[in-house]
């Protein structure tokens, strides 16, 4: 028998408790072999918070999910069209930038020669790193195919890994001066958590630096009591990311919660009905075309008003990215190779 279902896999603790997972964002992949989120579980570790869910989902599958499903028509994801604002000479990621200013703190940006974004996307962090006149090499782990152009225009570097584990070619040991991994690390399933980490760990230089972040899911504190947890398979509270850090040797300079402040009772007011309005517009297809058009087209009039009406530099600042505090919903954490 897996001992994962029996013990925390950070901590060893033996007291789980277990809790439903939770599927609303992908209630749409109605049949068994889409919906890979059906069977699953999560147990709860009482002692240091962690959560996981169980059982495992079969690589095979994941892979597929997000290749064809995760941005899929009808999910969270999906996008009828897409104004390229990170592209505007402007704008600024606050997220990036807040992650790059904390790993500033332990670094000189200015004289990096190799980094690496984990998960990069459209490449927000390599931007950020552009206007902050930085020289470095830029490197991406990123399989989403709807990003490869954005990445080719910043003349990214993109690495494939073989693996569950993030396993690359052993030429990247001792190799990098600065690796970001921005939700990404909650999408694995929980028995690779700790290889992936050790292996980040042997591609950073001597003294080089790692920043992580993932969501507050705390599950002492309730966290996770809402209507929805997938795609997410790992659950972290900040006492169970800070060991797990520690135990895949990394020094830990800086760990913190981040960005908007933590309310479950109106985060779950608001889900509930909006479970009802998704239910009755999967119902009609019309209508389900003209509510995602209504929706990106409400929500790029807001990126225009933002741009064009307000400071951008001012806004970013005063972003919830940049907002520290034990009840926020994200935890934002540096590790140094020691």
């Amino acid at each position: 028998m897996n001992t994962f279902n029996k013990n925390c896999p950070i901590c060893s603790n033996e007291k789980l408790q277990h809790l439903e997972y939770k599927n609303e964002h992908f209630s749409f992949l109605t049949k068994k072999n889409k919906n890979i989120f059906s069977d699953l579980n999560i147990l709860s570790c009482l002692e240091c918070g962690f959560s996981y869910a169980y059982p495992f989902i079969d690589t095979r599958k994941l892979n597929e999910f997000y290749e064809n499903e995760y941005s899929a028509e009808g999910g969270p994801h999906f996008e009828i069209y897409e104004i390229k604002s990170q592209k505007w000479k402007k704008y600024f990621s606050s997220r990036a930038a807040s992650q790059l200013i904390l790993a500033a703190q332990y670094t000189d940006l200015s004289k990096i020669k190799n980094f690496m974004d984990i998960g990069c996307g459209h490449g927000s962090s390599f931007r950020m790193l552009n206007k902050m006149k930085c020289h470095a090499t830029y490197y991406g782990m990123e399989g989403g195919v709807n990003y490869q152009q954005d990445l080719n225009e910043l003349n990214v570097n993109i690495i494939d890994w073989s693996s569950d584990t993030l396993n690359i070619d052993d030429k990247y040991n001792d190799f990098f001066d600065l690796i970001l991994m921005s939700h990404v690390l909650e999408h694995f399933n929980a028995l690779y958590l700790k290889p992936i980490l050790k292996n980040i760990n042997k591609y950073l230089k001597s003294g080089g630096v790692f920043i992580c972040e993932v969501p507050n899911d705390n599950a002492s504190y309730q966290l996770l009591e809402s209507v929805n947890q997938a795609p997410h398979l790992a659950f972290f509270s900040q006492k169970s990311l800070i060991k797990i850090m520690k135990d895949c040797g990394f020094d830990i300079k800086y760990a913190q919660c981040v960005g908007g402040p933590v309310n479950t009772s109106i985060n779950n007011k608001l889900d509930s009905h909006r479970i009802k309005l998704k239910k009755y517009i999967h119902r009609y297809s019309v209508i389900k075309k003209m509510y995602y058009i209504l929706r990106q087209i409400f929500v790029h009039i807001l990126i225009l008003k933002k741009y064009y009406l307000n400071n951008n530099a001012t806004t970013v600042i005063n972003s919830e990215n940049f907002i520290y505090g034990d009840d926020r919903q994200c935890i934002r954490i540096c590790g140094i190779k020691k």
